[in-house]
């Protein structure tokens, strides 16, 4: 009889085992930590057979243990609807099981309900007597396991089991978190970048031609008060320009619909009406190929690297001509703007830069590279200056 109850000993232990090393695969590859906990959940109640299992995770920012998901042997859900439930039980109560054995990281074994002092959750689990397994992540607290009590349980080997998941669902949790943490950094440093070089692009250009305005409307007085009138009408109207320029620039709007003939219209006008010294600037524009085959966010990155490059053939080339040119093919999109100005050394330009909050040509490169594609600057002093585009159709941004 020894040896029989041995061998089944044997045999538990082994698939265990495999349950653990399938499960340490599954959750490596779970898209969030929701998924995280349906995986833990079927692998102690459907893979290890254990009656009932919960879990739930902990929120470190608000010191509270929520997101509570629980399933039964036979596949039910052990709260309705099977979503995690936001029930919220503070971290910091003491005299709850569940808190307890996240904060001293150890396990509680056959706590008696209540155990989470939480009146929806301890009535709705269901479990009269569980065990208490606290998933920690470098002695950080991420979530508790609790799995309820029986004689299958009990028994050293399957708690040894037990503790192993809850060890691995803690990796898995927090890396998971970790990953999100970083993707939502990124998001923001990206909507920050994004942002600045859009009021670089246009809002700033804006304020530089109101201020241009104002030195002129200045020299006009009190000589000339009837076009100062005029100046400062068209300064209204600028301002508000600017407003409407920087609202889209934090809401991220932009018409969709954009054409060729919208794109060609809207970079004359931006040269008249924004960049100083464009009225002596003879500017041809043209758009060949289908622009609304490509996806909005390339289009509007397109006008803005076209905007930034004739602002600075405005502003530092002296230039007497210049001329924008974009073809949309088949298989990319090129976008040149070219001047007769007295050009630059872009080396020089771009290692001034590198160190500096300027997003001039080097953020033109980057709009450039955020969809697969190169911005080059062809130029050398006193031979104009030529802006190259190139990126690939379809390139995602």
């Amino acid at each position: 009889m020894g040896i029989t109850h041995s061998e089944d000993d044997l045999k538990q232990a082994q698939r265990d085992l495999h349950v653990i090393h399938e499960l340490t695969l599954s959750v490596q590859g779970a898209a969030d930590v929701n998924e995280v906990e349906q995986r833990v959940l079927d692998a102690v109640t459907g893979d290890l057979g254990f009656e009932r299992a919960v879990v739930a995770l902990v929120d470190q920012e608000k010191g509270v243990v929520t997101a509570w998901l629980g399933k039964a042997r036979d596949g039910s859900n052990m709260l309705a609807g099977g979503l995690p439930h936001p029930a919220r039980m503070p971290l910091t109560d003491g005299d709850s099981a569940v808190a307890r054995a996240l904060l001293d990281g150890k396990t509680r074994l056959e706590v008696a309900a209540p155990y989470t002092n939480h009146p929806y959750l301890d009535a709705h689990l269901k479990m009269e007597q569980v065990h208490v397994f606290p998933m920690v992540l470098r002695e950080n607290p991420v979530g508790v396991m609790l799995v309820q009590a029986d004689a299958s349980a009990s028994e050293t080997g399957r708690l040894h089991s037990l503790e192993t998941i809850a060890s691995q669902a803690a990796v898995a949790v927090g890396t998971t978190l970790l990953c999100i943490d970083r993707a939502r950094r990124l998001a923001v440093q990206n909507e920050r970048i994004r942002i600045a070089r859009d009021i670089h692009d246009t809002v700033t250009q804006s304020l530089f031609g109101m201020v241009y305005s104002l030195e002129a409307c200045s020299r006009l007085l009190p000589s000339d008060p009837e076009r100062v009138r005029e100046e400062l009408a068209e300064l209204k109207q600028l301002a508000q320009s600017a407003h409407k320029q920087l609202r889209e620039s934090i809401m991220d709007l932009w018409p969709s619909e954009i054409t060729n003939a919208k794109f060609e219209r809207d970079l004359l006008r931006y040269k008249e009406e924004h960049c100083q010294g464009g009225e002596q600037l003879a500017l041809s524009v043209e758009v060949a190929g289908a622009l609304d085959r490509l996806q909005p966010r390339l289009r509007r990155s397109l006008y803005r690297i076209a905007q930034e490059a004739l602002a600075n053939t405005t502003r530092h080339a002296s230039a007497a001509v210049a001329s924008v040119m974009l073809r949309v093919g088949d298989g990319n999109v090129q976008l040149t703007v070219q001047d007769d100005g007295h050009g630059f050394e872009p080396e020089v330009v771009l290692a001034r830069e590198r160190d500096r909050e300027h997003f001039g040509l080097r953020g033109m490169m980057e709009r450039a590279e955020s969809f697969g594609g190169t911005c080059r600057f062809i130029s050398q002093p006193g031979v104009g200056a030529k802006v190259r585009v190139s990126i690939p159709v379809g390139g995602d941004g």
